[in-house]
């Protein structure tokens, strides 16, 4: 009897020996696999915002951390000028696979200005280029028509806020860069918005000829086929046609408007494109030189642009 029981004991000692049993589980956090971007959630979108104003006359370093669950790392070394914004970003731990990696500055209404493409080698990229922001953060996307940042963005990288700096909150109007003299936008509403459009070189256009180019869209008109035709017809007067082939009806019922700006950030409404199977909008623009981009608007002709850009024209 005497050794039954020692054998008992033995046998169910390590189911009673209490927590450092070793039968006993071990609860671990679970771990989230991923191959790709994923979206910020809704609920972290104040930790993801780092619209910061950026300061002239010297070199800020912004931290690029990762908005995905890999390693990605980098930074984007910012100068102003009182002209543009020079931007030199550099970024690690990036995926080898043939992922082509985009650059955006994203402004205080959350719109994408595209910086350009990353050229990558061996997981390492890197990226030279300008804009006219002065107010922004700079994302990394997978994606390279982002139009708006939303809550399906795929961020392989974002900037941080750093210390010291405080953060523009989102859909603040942000102030022009420069003031500009002309009449075009005087109103008594609020500062006008930044958007980076590229002038299109007005001067170097044939005279009296029409001049095709191309169309950068976004969002809701990313399936549209987009026709700009440029008319010098003497200098400052230009003949400026535009069509967007099958246009539906905005999601939310708001109206396309077609703008121009001028070199000196001056804004004019081109016109409101209707819904149809080719939405024409055409006019003179009495600019030396201007970019044209589309928004997303409440009323068909506001005095200045405050909506989402959903197109812009590039040569």
């Amino acid at each position: 009897m005497t050794i039954k029981f020692t054998l008992v004991i033995v046998l169910l000692g390590p189911f009673i020996a209490g927590p450092t049993s070793m039968f006993q589980p071990e609860f671990r956090q679970p771990r989230v696999i991923t191959d790709s971007p994923i979206a910020i959630p809704r609920s972290a979108q104040d930790d993801m915002w780092a619209v910061i104003e950026m300061p002239e006359g010297q070199e800020l370093t912004l931290e690029l951390v990762a908005g995905m669950a890999e390693a990605a790392r980098g930074t984007a070394r910012v100068s102003r000028s009182p002209n543009r914004t020079d931007i030199n970003l550099e970024a690690t731990g990036l995926s080898g696979d043939g992922q082509s990696y985009h650059a955006f500055a994203i402004d205080s209404l959350g719109n994408a200005s595209a910086l350009g493409a990353l050229a990558v080698s061996d997981g390492a990229g890197t990226l030279r280029a300008q804009s006219a922001l002065t107010k922004f953060m700079v994302i990394v996307s997978t994606r390279e028509d982002v139009g708006t940042l939303s809550t399906d963005t795929p961020i392989v990288l974002r900037s941080k806020a750093p210390e010291g700096y405080k953060i523009v909150p989102r859909g603040d109007v942000p102030e022009s860069p420069t003031e500009s003299t002309s009449t075009a936008n005087q109103t008594d509403g609020p500062a006008l918005p930044e958007y980076d459009v590229p002038l299109l070189g007005i001067d170097s256009l044939k005279h009296a000829s029409p001049t095709q180019m191309t169309a950068k869209r976004f969002e809701s008109l990313r399936d549209n086929l987009i026709n700009v035709s440029l008319t010098p017809k003497k200098k400052g007067v230009t003949q400026v046609t535009l069509i967007i082939r099958d246009l539906k009806p905005s999601p939310h019922g708001q109206h396309y408007v077609v703008w121009l700006v001028s070199d000196d950030k001056a804004y004019l409404a081109l016109g409101t494109a209707i819904p149809g199977k080719q939405a024409k909008v055409s006019g003179l623009a009495e600019f030396n030189d201007f970019g044209i981009f589309i928004t997303l608007e409440d009323s068909q002709l506001p005095p200045i642009p405050t909506g989402q850009m959903v197109a812009m024209i590039v040569r």
